[in-house]
């Protein structure tokens, strides 16, 4: 496989700097509650969960918005004055990742509550980490973008979230903005043997893109070898898949597990390093 295949897949480098770049149209400020326009989510009965920026809790809180983001934060918060260029950088990349996954980049509206750091956002959500749901991206700094947002965005590209973890975990490795190349760690895990094979990664349940990058890192490469290979199609149709993962390779690739596993490793070869085979552990 040629070295020219995609190599923006490599590292999540291209998205680290991200938040650090700026866009150029217009942005504005203001407290006024917001129109939520937005639809419900189905099944949830109170409003504030539905609409949580009409919450009390919240009462007071500034926003900004650029294009489709929203930005709530508040009016304490100690980066205040970058609110507007914040919502930029969201916009900003949600274009590259959609345009990296070959996705369309949504048009829904993208809120996002800012909060000051890890003890208010623990106070308000009772979650430990920044989280996204069908609702909003939560954030708070010292943790990467990329999670949240990605957890947001797959309302918007697929409709919710997959039950193959390995797409789910994958593309949140895979667009998290943490610079890791997820090929070169795979490559070095198959040099030391600590590879997992597809056949164990499917149902390894320790796999949790909010807590760690061993397993979540190695799908997010061969998500990167997916897109690559499948294009946006084959990605979205192993996301939306309610198959097990080695049916779903088969209805949707047309291929054996065994032969995906070999398929990506000649891929990671081909991109990264050449790569010792004997000392991987077998696909079986």
């Amino acid at each position: 496989m040629r070295q020219t295949f995609c190599r923006i897949f490599l590292s999540g480098a291209v998205f680290a700097a991200v938040f650090m770049t700026s866009c150029g149209n217009q942005e504005k400020s203001e407290t006024a509650p917001d129109s939520g326009a937005d639809s419900a989510v189905v099944g949830t009965s109170s409003a504030y969960l539905t609409r949580p920026w009409e919450d009390p809790k919240f009462a007071g809180w500034q926003r900004t918005e650029f294009e489709n983001v929203v930005v709530y934060y508040p009016p304490t918060h100690q980066h205040q004055a970058d609110m507007a260029q914040t919502a930029k950088n969201y916009r900003n990349a949600i274009t590259k990742i959609s345009g990296t996954a070959q996705l369309p980049v949504p048009t829904d509206t993208i809120r996002v509550f800012y909060f000051t750091g890890p003890g208010q956002g623990f106070e308000l959500t009772q979650r430990p980490f920044p989280y996204g749901d069908s609702i909003a991206v939560y954030y708070w700094p010292n943790y990467s973008h990329g999670v949240s947002l990605m957890q947001r965005l797959f309302y918007s590209y697929f409709g919710g979230w997959s039950t193959q973890q390995i797409m789910h975990h994958g593309l949140i490795a895979l667009f998290d903005f943490s610079g890791e190349n997820h090929h070169e760690t795979t490559l070095e895990f198959l040099r030391d043997t600590f590879f997992i094979p597809l056949s164990r990664l499917a149902s390894d349940t320790a796999m949790d893109s909010d807590y760690e990058r061993y397993q979540s890192g190695e799908a997010g490469s061969l998500v990167a070898y997916i897109l690559a290979s499948r294009g946006s199609t084959g990605v979205e149709a192993m996301y939306r898949s309610t198959l097990p993962f080695d049916q779903a390779v088969q209805q949707v690739m047309g291929i054996t597990l065994d032969s995906l596993q070999k398929e990506w490793i000649s891929f990671i070869e081909a991109n990264v390093g050449p790569i010792d085979t004997t000392k991987a552990k077998s696909g079986s």
